[in-house]
């Protein structure tokens, strides 16, 4: 009941994260493509994370499905 529709324009995160981000984001990181600094400057931690989880489950579905000769 507390959280705000789907989409609000009148939000929290539409209200003051991503205008900050859209203003923000050329002058921090002088990415020009806000969605790449983003993924890259602001949350390269976290997109480390999430790639190196994926590699790790690659690598062992390749180990689990190979077969041997």
């Amino acid at each position: 009941m507390d959280m705000p529709d789907w989409g609000a324009t009148d939000s929290p995160p539409n209200t003051h994260v991503s205008p900050r981000y859209i203003e923000k984001s050329i002058e921090e990181t002088a990415t020009p493509n806000v969605v790449t600094s983003l993924l890259a400057d602001y949350r390269g931690y976290d997109t480390l994370g999430e790639t190196t989880v994926i590699f790790t489950a690659g690598i062992v579905c390749i180990l689990l499905l190979r077969r041997y000769r």
